[in-house]
């Protein structure tokens, strides 16, 4: 929301750029792709450089456009890999294929461990049209709520909180040291 709020577009906001700070303090890192739109809202792409492919919103991938709602985009991709412990995004779908599946429709099944109005929230933050995802803003509040809700006493289930049993497209664990 912060980012949002001041106008810079990350354009990399994944779990290796997420670091938990002292009391639980959140912090989004690594600004080697983000950009300042102050004056347009919007940054679009010349150049080849590398880009985080199953990151990216659907209009970055097809035009190379960044806004704060791609980062949104980003964002509800981020929520699946925090709660599959690291897992990785369209674990079962080759880079090569991910473009067309995204433009028929297809987005990652809800993890184990997510609950519905969660879920409804990423996939709220994969909506085709940029104009129809939530804002940060809305995010957070939406965030604020579900938290709000959480049950207090119910134990943790460790089940739950195993590592993802999801394989790559290559059939690597994504637990692997390389």
């Amino acid at each position: 929301e912060f980012l949002a709020c001041n106008k810079v577009v990350h354009r990399d906001l994944a779990a290796r750029n997420v670091l938990v700070c002292e009391d639980n303090v959140v912090k989004i890192s690594d600004f080697g792709l983000s950009r300042d739109v102050y004056q347009e809202n919007m940054y679009k792409k010349v150049g080849n450089g590398k880009l985080p492919i199953k990151w990216l919103a659907l209009e970055s991938l097809t035009h190379q456009v960044y806004t704060s709602q791609s980062d949104v985009w980003s964002y509800g991709v981020l929520l699946y890999e925090i709660l599959t412990l690291g897992g990785n995004p369209y674990p079962s779908v080759p880079t090569n294929r991910l473009l067309k599946l995204l433009k028929s429709g297809y987005r990652m099944e809800r993890p184990r461990n997510c609950g519905v109005q969660l879920y409804e929230l990423m996939l709220s933050c994969w909506k085709i049209n940029p104009h129809d995802r939530p804002n940060f803003t809305d995010i957070v509040k939406k965030i604020d709520q579900l938290m709000v809700e959480l049950p207090k006493d119910e134990p943790i289930d460790p089940e739950n909180l195993r590592e993802s049993k999801e394989k790559s497209s290559t059939g690597e664990s994504y637990l692997k040291p390389l």
